[in-house]
């Protein structure tokens, strides 16, 4: 027959671990998508940032003030406090569908 504690324990760290890893996925997976390189460029040269991608502007490209080119670690709170404007600013400028997906190399538009 088994001992009973010792399966008990067996259960209690295997969901401890299973907890433990969940964690850990769960923190570093949002930190990947800020300015993560595009995953689908084939030229090494556009990830390095040496080709502008042109911004979608809408039908008003003269509301355009300034244009910044997203860089490696950049985040969309990062550039708008720089700026002094916000984030939802930035989004709709941008037409940007998920705030936590902008990449190295992006043109911002800042208005």
């Amino acid at each position: 027959m088994f001992h009973l504690p010792t399966v008990v324990q067996r259960l209690r760290r295997r969901a401890l671990m299973g907890a433990l890893a969940l964690a850990l996925v769960a923190t570093l997976l949002p930190t990947a998508a800020f300015a993560s390189p595009a995953s689908g460029l084939a030229s090494p040269a556009y990830a390095a940032g040496r080709y502008d991608r042109k911004p979608d502007y809408g039908k008003h490209p003269s509301r355009c003030e300034t244009t910044y080119r997203v860089r490696k670690g950049d985040n969309l709170t990062k550039i708008a406090r720089h700026y002094r404007t916000s984030v939802h600013a930035l989004v709709r400028a941008n037409h940007i569908r998920n705030p936590n997906r902008i990449y190295a190399g992006q043109m911002l538009c800042i208005r």
